[in-house]
């Protein structure tokens, strides 16, 4: 479609030119209807016009279509995930933890949670700034995502309070899981 645009786009620059100079070479002046070659080039010229029309709206309903596509999986993703920690959040988390629980009950595989709630966070707020507190909150979600399976759910469910959902995880391993976690934490400042 491009190229039959820039066709059209090319033949509706080419014969206007083409008439013009013809225009200064004749002796008398053109009549318009009259003349057969200057009606010719007219209808070519108003088909090619209609032609580039119809590729130019075709391409602009394209690129909004597209446009539009992607401004709506953009909302999506902010629609499910928190701003701050880029993770998803508690809406999304109650979706996907809810279908999850559906299929381990269907499966019979096991599905472990464990709950994380970050301590003296206010504390972090009120003597260093929210903006420090931010950071923490960053930095600890970008470090228990490494701690976790790749199809693990982390959401942040607000505040300081996170969640983690693993899929096909019996009790011991989210204990051993959840041990790993809070040693880390324990020993990052």
């Amino acid at each position: 479609t491009c190229q039959s645009a820039a066709y059209a786009f090319t033949i509706t620059a080419i014969f206007p030119f083409v008439r013009g100079v013809t225009a200064l070479f004749q002796p008398t002046p053109i009549r318009f209807f009259s003349d057969p070659i200057n009606s010719w080039l007219s209808l070519v010229l108003v088909v090619s016009i209609m032609i580039w029309t119809f590729c130019f709206s075709f391409l602009n309903s394209a690129r909004l279509e597209l446009e539009l596509e992607t401004a709506r999986a953009e909302l999506d993703l902010v629609s499910r995930t928190d701003p701050l920690t880029k993770l998803y959040n508690r809406r999304h988390f109650d979706e996907q933890a809810n279908l999850e629980f559906q299929r381990a009950i269907r499966y019979k595989y096991p599905l472990a949670f464990i709950v994380l709630d970050l301590d003296n966070l206010k504390i972090i707020n009120d003597n260093y700034g929210h903006a420090i507190g931010d950071s923490v909150l960053s930095n600890l979600s970008e470090n228990l995502r490494s701690q976790i399976r790749p199809f693990d759910l982390l959401p942040r469910l607000g505040g300081d309070e996170f969640s983690i959902m693993l899929v096909d995880t019996n009790q011991e391993e989210a204990y051993s899981t959840a041990k790993r976690i809070c040693e880390w934490v324990s020993r990052t400042p």
